[in-house]
């Protein structure tokens, strides 16, 4: 299965430049990679003195048949321990 997947990945890169007309296959199996990447800057606790940082990452790899995604966040917090819900724990 794995092999039939990576097939249809680099389906489209195989082409000789020379094609002009692609067929309905090769558009399908054209791959699209998309990244993301946002920031959020020290969001504030009401009534705390507490802050946090926000950073979320995504890519995804897809065409008109199937795709797949990853993402991953992370949080940088600021004085955490002030939290009522902190308990020794980072959030």
């Amino acid at each position: 299965m794995k092999q039939l997947i990576l097939l249809l990945l680099i389906w489209p890169f195989c082409l000789s430049a020379e094609e002009k007309n692609p067929s309905l296959l090769e558009k399908m199996t054209q791959p699209k990679i998309t990244l993301q990447s946002d920031y959020l800057s020290d969001a504030n606790f009401e009534g705390f003195d507490a802050s946090v940082q926000t950073y979320k990452q995504k890519i995804q790899v897809n065409n008109e048949m199937f795709g797949v995604s990853y993402s991953r966040w992370d949080f940088d917090w600021g004085n955490a321990d002030s939290l009522p819900f902190y308990k020794g724990k980072t959030p």
